[in-house]
């Protein structure tokens, strides 16, 4: 048992159903977000399965994204949506959605992208802007030296 007797236990989960339910609005409005910036919708919209819904499925159709790569949660496939998730349309996206969440893994890891002590949306961006430039100058870095140490190997 978890907790003192009588007290209820850490956190009552309303944290985790609240966040649950946003997650319907939140594809809507990171679409949304992404016509603001670029003024059409996006070519791939991907997500992990916790995304997956009806209702956000027809969202991204009718927003005009062409492909679509949030996978099924739970419950049985109908054919039709086990042969698009194997499509290689559908497979790429779903890797370009994990490139991106390793990149983000170095960001927080390697990168000093820790924590945002910094207060308001503005400078939280320029942390995170700060992290990519320094990620990007490192790897700049890297492949200059090894370009330099092929170099001098062919010279020897």
């Amino acid at each position: 048992m978890r907790g003192k007797p009588g007290r209820p236990a850490r956190g009552n989960g309303l944290r985790h159903r609240s966040a649950r339910t946003q997650i319907p609005q939140h594809v809507g409005r990171s679409l949304e977000r992404h016509k603001k910036a670029f003024g059409r919708a996006p070519e791939l919209y991907g997500a992990d399965r916790g995304f997956f819904s009806e209702r956000n499925l027809t969202l991204c159709e009718r927003s005009g994204v062409e492909v679509v790569c949030i996978p099924q949660s739970g419950g049985k496939k109908v054919p039709e949506r086990e042969a698009y998730e194997k499509t290689p349309a559908f497979k790429q996206g779903q890797r370009f959605r994990a490139g991106i969440e390793g990149r983000i893994s170095v960001l927080f890891c390697g990168r000093g992208m820790k924590r945002c002590l910094a207060e308001g949306i503005e400078r939280f961006e320029m942390l995170v802007g700060a992290a990519v430039l320094a990620n990007n100058l490192m790897n700049i870095a890297s492949w200059l030296i090894k370009r330099t140490t092929r170099c001098h190997r062919r010279a020897a």
